[in-house]
């Protein structure tokens, strides 16, 4: 018996407590919001005098808003957050619009906030609490209750479809079973039809009954449409079925279910601040609001009377106590003296991670734990933390830009010097500038007009905007203070960009910094840098010796070498390349050696280069050099489109089919280079008709001289020698009668 109630259970489905997703679109003239619901259940929205509040079933629905404001703006939907009392979602809208809701399947509840008024007499703009209907805006509403007017609904016009099967209608009789007999739970898992038979013959054995296979499959599926019908069973079909042409796409105020739907149950939260990307709970406001840490900006007094309350009765200081004093030394951007605050003294219970990761943070460094991980969606400060403690190559999938902004804008003035200039450029990184000029904005309150930090943060917007010229003209005035060395760095990366030489004053500085300070945390930026520098300064040799066992480094080298090296340190790097080396380079980076080393005149050495993303035209040019046209011929011929004719005419000139050769560039218009062709096969211009022309004389001799019977090979020799000499005597008494050009 025990096999059936477990094979029972598994029938059985179960609708478990998870997590509302809201997602949005913006289509056209409207906004798409979508509601996924763990499982069916009954809703209603309704107006509210901001916009309308979506009510579910269970007290406190869980909302994830991760992904709310991913795809649109805030010019329709303004706020969107869930009510700590009541659990419903209140959507604030921000324009003379009205919603239209409706069920997308058993699951997902849609609301398009259009633009203009509401339907006339509409139900969705009855507030939820009751009252008369408000105007401007419209809500969600089923049916009438107490206290609510009654407000008629426009039926919805579906196209005409076939009838189809109706569970309901069309049950069947079904044999029933020997008792005892299990009743099926009310929302079964719908079970794969091929595996009915074996389930029935398990049911048989344990009944130690005969079962009517066939009623029994019967009753299943008749189940199941029951089950579908409610909601609580999803149906798949083998194919999408083709759409009718003219069916309606989302018919205005429908509510597109078969039967009423019954009630959700969802774990609730009274959360306003988001879930994390791995749908964890944000930690809460309080513990990282650092506007909150001080209660002036008096440093001296307000460490002094923190550090006061360290020591209790027992001499003992209180974990409360610890905590306090610790986040007015992160107020006042003290991370070091923070962090040998906390380890010092915690010495039971460990530290709290937060505070320990924001005391490297502002100090400009990362701590190894990153307790911020899968934070960057949370809309609250957890989201401005979690971008500064991730790596600047991490992609941040789901970043919460708009909570950064806000984050930025709350910390101190002095902290928001130090960590607005890096939330810039990594939100200009993840490709978010509207976010990133309103910290930009926030840091220009926070500082004097004059600070270097100012202009060092506009060339570095610049620099990940590819204008590194502009960035140079902001740097110019960096020469002095805490940002030298900052700007020594994006001054090399500007001219990284620019391919042009660094300036050797700027290398000398950057190696007293690397001898200075290079060891810590700022040793790879002094790498990056140094090999930059000397690359571009023709300084090759240090260039790879700096770059060390760095792929990416390597690489740039290489680079600047292939575009603006001199022709000696291609010869020196290029020519000697091992195979291993020479295949990790990219193949458009080969691609310019060999055309360096054509150019040099090193057509073998180039062909090492070639590859499958170099231009077929550089292919045969590289060919033509090595004397092997047949093969500057195929290449060639595999080009997509039309070869260059001239080109092809060299290929065509190699191999000694002149006529051919001739015929192209003549079709190319390159009458010049064809008549040139064309004296290889000793097809002469015509004699020019005009007497006075000095050069028709010598030219009919010379056609003259080349008509006539065949010879033997030996006095055809003789002649053409002949005729030679008298062609050279006749140019020469010709040019001594022809005047010198002016």
């Amino acid at each position: 018996m025990i096999r059936l109630v477990l094979l029972l259970i598994c029938l059985a489905g179960s609708v478990s407590a998870q997590v509302v997703t809201v997602r949005s679109g913006e289509h056209g003239d409207f906004t798409r919001i979508v509601l996924t619901l763990p499982a069916a259940g009954d809703w209603r929205i309704g107006r509210t005098e901001t916009g309308y509040e979506v009510e579910l079933p269970t007290a406190n629905p869980r909302y994830n808003l991760t992904d709310v404001y991913r795809l649109i703006t805030k010019d329709r939907l303004r706020d969107v957050a869930a009510d700590p009392a009541s659990g419903r979602l209140r959507l604030d809208i921000g324009c003379a619009c009205h919603v239209i809701p409706f069920e997308f399947g058993p699951r997902n509840l849609v609301i398009d906030i259009r633009p203009g008024p509401p339907p006339e007499a509409s139900s969705f703009e009855v507030p939820l609490s009751g009252g008369a209907a408000m105007a401007g805006l419209t809500g969600i509403g089923i049916g009438a209750e107490a206290g609510r007017p009654e407000v008629t609904r426009p039926a919805p016009v579906l196209p005409d479809r076939k009838p189809a099967y109706s569970w309901i209608d069309n049950r069947v009789a079904v044999r029933p079973i020997r008792e005892p007999f299990l009743p099926f739970p009310e929302e079964p898992a719908p079970p794969g039809t091929e595996a009915l038979d074996s389930v029935a013959e398990v049911l048989s054995q344990e009944l130690d009954a005969e079962v009517d296979l066939a009623g029994f499959r019967e009753l299943l599926i008749d189940q199941i449409g029951v089950g579908a019908t409610q909601g609580v069973v999803d149906l798949q079909l083998p194919a999408k079925p083709t759409a009718r042409e003219g069916a309606l796409e989302t018919p205005e105020q429908a509510r597109v279910a078969l039967s009423r739907l019954p009630g959700l149950s969802v774990d609730a939260g009274n959360r306003t601040d988001g879930l994390q990307t791995d749908g964890q709970t944000c930690p809460d406001e309080d513990r990282l609001a650092m506007k909150d840490w001080s209660a002036t900006d008096d440093a001296a007094s307000e460490i002094s009377a923190a550090k006061g309350k360290l020591l209790a009765e027992f001499d003992l200081p209180q974990a409360e106590q610890i905590t306090a004093a610790t986040r007015v030394h992160l107020f006042f951007g003290f991370g070091a003296e923070a962090r040998n605050l906390l380890f010092a003294l915690s010495k039971n219970d460990p530290p709290d991670p937060f505070l320990v990761a924001m005391s490297y943070l502002v100090d400009e460094d990362r701590s190894l734990a990153n307790p911020f991980e899968n934070m960057q969606s949370c809309d609250s400060n957890a989201a401005l933390w979690a971008l500064l403690a991730a790596p600047d190559t991490e992609p941040l999938d789901g970043l919460n830009g708009a909570a950064v902004a806000r984050g930025a804008m709350e910390l101190p003035n002095h902290v928001r010097s130090v960590l607005a200039p890096r939330v810039v450029t990594r939100l200009q990184a993840l490709n978010d500038p509207t976010n990133a000029e309103v910290v930009q904005n926030a840091l220009a309150r926070a500082v004097s007009k004059d600070d270097p930090t100012l202009r060092l943060l506009d060339a570095e917007i610049a620099l990940s905007e590819n204008r590194p010229a502009e960035a140079e003209l902001h740097l110019n005035t960096l020469d002095e203070g805490e940002a030298t060395l900052a700007g020594l760095f994006a001054r090399v990366e500007a001219r990284f960009q620019q391919q042009i030489p660094v300036e050797q004053a700027d290398i000398l500085a950057l190696e007293a910094f690397a001898f200075e300070q290079g060891s810590g945390a700022k040793k790879e930026d002094f790498q990056i840098a140094l090999t930059r520098a000397y690359a571009l300064s023709g300084a090759f040799e240090k260039a790879f010796g700096m770059a060390g066992a760095s792929p990416q480094l390597d690489l740039d080298v290489w680079r600047i070498l292939a575009n603006s090296g001199a022709d000696s340190d291609i010869l020196t790097y290029a020519i000697g390349l091992t195979a291993p080396a020479h295949d990790l380079l990219p193949g458009n980076l080969r691609s310019t050696l060999a055309e360096r080393l054509l150019k040099i005149g090193l057509p073998n050495a180039a062909e090492r280069f070639l590859n499958d993303e170099t231009d077929t035209q550089l292919q045969a040019e590289v060919s033509l050099a090595n004397g092997d046209g047949r093969k500057a011929l195929r290449v060639l011929a595999s080009a997509e489109g039309e070869a260059e004719p001239t080109l092809t005419a060299k290929a065509y000139e190699g191999l000694g089919q002149y006529e051919t050769a001739a015929d192209l560039l003549r079709a190319a218009g390159q009458e010049d280079e064809a008549a040139r062709v064309e004296r290889w096969q000793r097809k002469w211009p015509e004699p020019s008709e005009n007497e006075a022309d000095p050069w028709a004389k010598l030219a009919a001799f010379a056609k003259d001289q080349a008509e006539g019977p065949p010879l033997p090979p030996l006095r055809a020799a003789q002649d053409d020698l002949d005729r030679s000499v008298a062609t050279r005597a006749g140019i020469e008494a010709l040019l001594q009668g022809v005047p010198p050009p002016s």
